[in-house]
């Protein structure tokens, strides 16, 4: 027999009780449980939203990031580091085109510095707008164990008269490089020792694969946007573009093998591209994020970059648009151009205490450049969105690293590679939309200065962990190694989408496998 429970009379009394709503009578017991698991629910759902719209990566540094976004020039505790020199690159080699290890080498670490030569021309050091590969640089001679020099045509001690390789040795009897690595196509690089690395970026009509001065025998080669390496670096398309050179060049010559390729996209230099310094003073600690994040930017929208039309086609929409009146609280930023000269003359470019090729962060004769990089770097932290595009091709370009860095929210359609850091915190915008639908969803971001925020200081966080350009150096060294190791084919650290992309104004420059009827 079961033993019945017994109860306090007050608590009898009070389960007795029933509530009456309209003519339904409801136990008092029964609407508490009611209410119990609905608020549960409730809970459970809100839990899920949160999660849903904050990736789980963003509960990492919550209050962190916030803290260091308003700091201006502060490193931050979920910033990127230098990772782990491994001594392969240091060790003794056998230098052929599959590279590998010496057998006999010990495995042990030798502590020297890795000698790196950024080799470009000076002419494009001195007029190039955009400052991808010289912010590279600097990072890279920040680093402790590397020796940096940067030097080629148009430097001082070049001579014309010789090839690139044999102004190398000349010019550095006293260096042996581990690694050089260029970005000019006006020179085929060879070395003995060191691994040559050649950067690529913009391809537009397909036409760099049939360049005269493609890198045939670099060892490996690394584009700024990952996509491109399937549409122009697959082993039928080079094997065609190898057994033409060889043919027109000499019928008995060999085939130069496939190098490394491998994607390392743009980089921003933190110490240029940020928010501007907002302390948490006693007054703030009452404001809200929003408010906050908000009270430095002073344009409420700028259409940034060169709208031309064929290429960026929803920058020229919205140029369009902002110019006709029909884009509300915006303006476009004017372009400077992708050529800027010195107004003041430069020298022959020495070298830093006149040590040939050593970097000057400082250098006078580009404080045109400096001066331009500081009123970009202005725009962009005092402007609440950025409008642009990733062009026609849908690449990654360095307008995204710069905006996130600057924590100006990035309203622009989604490159085709990277798509995960770009996940939440890009206003979604495509090309096909009407100036109509592209207003009304700027001016709908723009009346929430807390999603706004959120999605600031998010990409601000992203990019500081990914896209700084020590992240950059770091990529250059790995697949230095991989190289050296003997590795083959293709490395890709992000990811990325091979869809459909376009590289011109029709169907002609197409990806292969998306052209009509095919």
């Amino acid at each position: 027999m079961v033993n019945a429970i017994m109860l306090p009379a007050r608590v009898k009394a009070f389960a007795s009780r029933s509530i009456l709503f309209g003519k339904y009578s409801v136990p008092v017991p029964v609407l508490l449980l009611s209410v119990c698991i609905s608020t549960s629910v409730l809970l459970v759902a809100l839990r899920r939203l949160a999660f849903t719209t904050v990736p789980p990566d963003t509960q990492l540094h919550s209050h962190a990031a916030p803290e260091c976004f308003f700091n201006a020039g502060r490193s931050c505790s979920f910033d990127y580091a230098w990772a782990a020199v491994s001594d392969v690159l240091t060790r003794a080699r056998v230098k052929n085109r599959t590279w590998g290890l010496a057998d006999n080498e010990p495995l042990t670490i030798n502590s020297r510095q890795i000698n790196v030569l950024y080799f470009n021309e000076r002419k494009e050091y001195l007029e190039k707008m955009d400052r991808y590969f010289y912010d590279e640089v600097r990072a890279a001679n920040s680093h402790p164990q590397l020796l940096v020099r940067l030097w080629g045509p148009g430097w001082f001690g070049y001579d014309n008269a010789l090839t690139a390789s044999e102004n190398i040795v000349q010019a550095f009897a006293d260096i042996e490089f581990d690694i050089i690595y260029t970005k000019t196509w006006h020179h085929n690089i060879t070395s003995e020792t060191a691994v040559v690395i050649h950067a690529t970026g913009d391809c537009h009509n397909k036409k760099c694969i049939t360049d005269p001065y493609y890198p045939t025998f670099a060892d490996a080669i690394t584009y700024r946007y990952a996509g491109l390496i399937l549409e122009f670096s697959r082993p039928e398309q080079w094997k065609a573009r190898e057994s033409e050179r060889v043919k027109k060049l000499n019928s008995a010559a060999n085939l130069a093998p496939m190098p490394f390729f491998f994607h390392s996209p743009d980089c921003a230099d933190e110490a240029i591209m940020h928010p501007l310094s907002l302390p948490l003073s006693a007054k703030m600690r009452h404001t809200s994020l929003g408010d906050r994040w908000a009270s430095t930017r002073n344009n409420p929208i700028f259409m940034i970059g060169h709208p031309k039309g064929w290429l960026y086609p929803l920058r020229a929409k919205v140029k369009d648009g902002i110019e006709s009146g029909k884009i509300q609280n915006a303006r476009v930023y004017k372009h400077v151009g992708y050529v800027l000269e010195s107004e003041t003359g430069v020298s022959q470019g020495k070298g830093k205490n006149g040590v040939l090729g050593v970097f000057d962060p400082n250098d006078p004769d580009v404080e045109h450049q400096r001066k331009n990089q500081r009123e970009w770097a202005n725009a962009l932290a005092t402007t609440q969105i950025c409008v642009f595009d990733s062009s026609v091709v849908r690449k990654a370009i360095r307008k995204y690293q710069e905006s996130f860095m600057s924590g100006c929210v990035v309203a622009a359609d989604i490159p085709l590679e990277m798509e995960e850091m770009f996940r939440n915190v890009v206003i979604p915008l495509r090309a096909d939309m009407s100036v109509q639908e592209i207003n009304q969803v700027l001016q709908e971001y723009l009346q929430d200065k807390e999603r706004l925020a959120w999605m600031a200081v998010e990409a601000f966080k992203r990019a500081r962990m990914h896209w700084t350009c020590r992240n950059k150096v770091d990529r250059l060294l790995e697949a230095a190694e991989r190289v050296v190791r003997g590795e083959r084919g293709y490395w890709f650290p992000f990811g990325f989408s091979s869809t459909c992309r376009r590289f011109g104004k029709d169907d002609k420059w197409i990806s292969d496998w998306c052209k009509p009827g095919e």
